[in-house]
């Protein structure tokens, strides 16, 4: 049996002249702005604090969200397998089930 791919997001920051950054990771996490839930996203140089999306759709849906707020130079949903999942002990990504 083949296992299923899972997805996360890697985020490059806009690189500016003298800024250096190692952060490629984003955290996600859904706070409450005037009174509505709300993404808020936060960069991060350990990839341990990112989640993993069980399908692309809903790792492109958040990718965009990311994009928009942070405005990144790039932003990209890869595919990983499972047992990578497993081995970093990423979290499964709740933010689209807190939104809703």
């Amino acid at each position: 049996m083949v296992e299923k791919r899972k997805y996360i997001i890697l985020a490059i920051p806009l690189l500016i002249d003298g800024l250096r950054t190692n952060s490629f990771w984003v955290k996600s996490q859904v706070v409450e702005k005037d009174g509505q839930p709300s993404l808020d996203f936060v960069w991060t140089d350990d990839i341990r604090e990112t989640n993993y999306f069980d399908s692309k759709e809903d790792a492109e849906v958040i990718a965009k969200k990311q994009c928009e707020q942070l405005k990144p130079h790039l932003c990209s949903v890869l595919s990983v397998d499972s047992s990578d999942i497993k081995s970093l002990g990423l979290a499964k990504d709740t933010s689209i089930e807190n939104l809703e």
